[in-house]
């Protein structure tokens, strides 16, 4: 699978070439068993265990401190399911501490985006587009 095709999934991920180039070698590219989004994943062992730490940690902080995230949690909990948040998993190279603040900052500055009636939308052009 090329590397685009998989990290296209994950637009706000923080993924630079250099990165990957690092971490899989200078031509070597991602299995399609790292692309969440390929049909047929599952999750890997480290993936699950990371996720499980993940979701630990988010349940340590105050409400307050990521109350965007919990809204959507409530309202449209398949925004937020365990391939989004692997997603985010992926981005910080399984650093659970790093992808747990940018998952909860990614949802603060959905919010402050799009504000309070639309970001608990999808993010799509019919999702985006809908206006009273």
């Amino acid at each position: 699978m090329p590397r685009d095709s998989c990290t296209a999934s994950f637009p706000f991920a923080h993924l630079h070439d250099e990165i990957n180039d690092n971490h899989y070698g200078a031509t070597a590219s991602p299995s399609s068993a790292n692309c969440l989004h390929s049909e047929g994943a599952s999750l890997s062992e480290v993936e699950t265990s990371a996720l499980h730490a993940l979701k630990e940690e988010l349940s340590r902080i105050p409400h307050e401190e990521k109350s965007s995230l919990v809204h959507v949690q409530r309202v449209q909990p398949d925004l937020v399911d365990d391939d989004h948040m692997i997603s985010f998993l992926h981005s910080e190279d399984f650093d659970v501490s790093l992808a747990l603040k940018r998952l909860v900052r990614y949802w603060e500055h959905r919010y402050k985006v799009f504000g309070p009636d639309n970001f608990a939308l999808p993010m799509t052009l019919r999702g985006m587009c809908v206006h009273d």
